[in-house]
């Protein structure tokens, strides 16, 4: 059986790991498998004109153009095809027997195949896009695959359409910490991030407190790049690897998750898997792999003071600190198995 991805670029991010291996393992399990992406990203403004975002496709088209793209496999591990399509039209696509969208700009060329056709959903797209498009694009005719119960809800709620829920997997052989340290001196992590979804303010304001308030812990944030303005007495990581990532996890106690919605949050869910306990809002997929009190303190989304105070608590209690991140270990194991979000997707694709 051969099955087609469509991405609407290739770009070092969460979602694209994902995307990344489930074709991994759908190539191991013998299927003919090809991510295909358009030379020139696929434009988020559909229907509208944006200037900067004009400009990133050029320069993109550009560095495609002159061999300057970043090849994916210096960041990804690859073991199918990849195919870069000139232009976004049915014609440039391999043909296959499935076709997987995985954006909603990548939606509607699906949607014009004649083959079995999916949409992978791992968010509500409303950041940088035409929003009217993003809506529309769900009640196109494709059998649609959600990574959190969070969208099942917002597509049900808001869309009236049916999907799956197939919770994104954590690879344990690169997340994990059998022989958690305990540091004398407390680390607080977090994320940067360009997004304002992501709310790296209240990250920065419950920092800032700690800071002020408590001497002595150590922070630590990472990203792509420094898109805010991270205090000095921050140690700033800029486009880390996944081992580097994965490092900073081990090396820290607590994971500061401050996200007012988004579809899934891989960084807290990789942070249980290294033993790092999570402090957070309980927001996107959270209510899937985290229980408060018992894997995670969780508050709801915005509320800055109690996530302060929880993050205290962890700092002041040692045993709580200890129970929250013993049990946000076992617990996500238990989870987010990428075994069992294999044979779930795959099912619903042969279906």
């Amino acid at each position: 059986m051969k099955i087609v991805f469509v991405v609407p670029e290739i770009s070092k991010t969460g979602g694209m790991r994902i995307i990344f291996e489930y074709a991994n393992k759908l190539s191991d399990k013998g299927y003919d498998v090809t991510v295909a992406s358009p030379v020139v990203p696929l434009n988020s403004f559909k229907g509208k004109f944006s200037l900067y975002f004009f400009r990133y496709r050029l320069n993109y088209a550009r560095r495609f153009l002159t061999g300057k793209i970043e090849n994916p496999k210096s960041f990804f591990d690859v073991k199918f095809k990849i195919k870069y399509i000139p232009y976004p039209s049915v014609y440039f696509l391999p043909e296959a027997d499935v076709y997987i969208a995985t954006s909603w700009t990548s939606s509607y060329l699906v949607s014009k195949v004649k083959a079995k056709k999916f949409y992978l959903i791992q968010d509500y797209e409303i950041w940088t896009s035409n929003i009217v498009m993003v809506d529309k694009s769900y009640k196109l005719p494709l059998k649609k695959i959600v990574v959190s119960t969070y969208l099942k809800n917002l597509l049900k709620d808001k869309f009236n359409e049916d999907s799956d829920v197939v919770l994104n997997g954590i690879d344990f052989t690169k997340f994990n910490n059998e022989d958690k340290t305990s540091f004398s001196v407390k680390t607080v992590l977090f994320m940067d991030h360009s997004l304002k979804n992501k709310n790296v303010e209240d990250a920065l304001s419950v920092v800032d407190r700690l800071h002020s308030n408590h001497p002595g812990i150590k922070f630590i944030c990472f990203g792509r790049n420094m898109y805010s303005n991270i205090p000095d007495y921050v140690e700033f990581y800029n486009d880390p690897s996944d081992e580097m990532i994965a490092s900073l996890y081990k090396r820290s106690d607590i994971f500061l998750y401050t996200s007012m919605y988004e579809g899934f949050a891989l960084p807290p869910a990789e942070a249980m898997a290294c033993k790092c306990a999570v402090a957070g809002y309980n927001t996107a997929g959270l209510p899937d792999f985290a229980i408060n009190n018992e894997t995670a303190l969780l508050c709801e989304a915005g509320e800055v003071n109690a996530l302060y105070e929880n993050v205290k608590k962890l700092i002041q209690d040692p045993k709580l600190l200890e129970k929250i991140s013993l049990n946000g270990y076992s617990h996500i194991r238990k989870v987010l198995e990428w075994n069992d979000s294999f044979i779930k997707f795959e099912k619903i694709i042969l279906s």
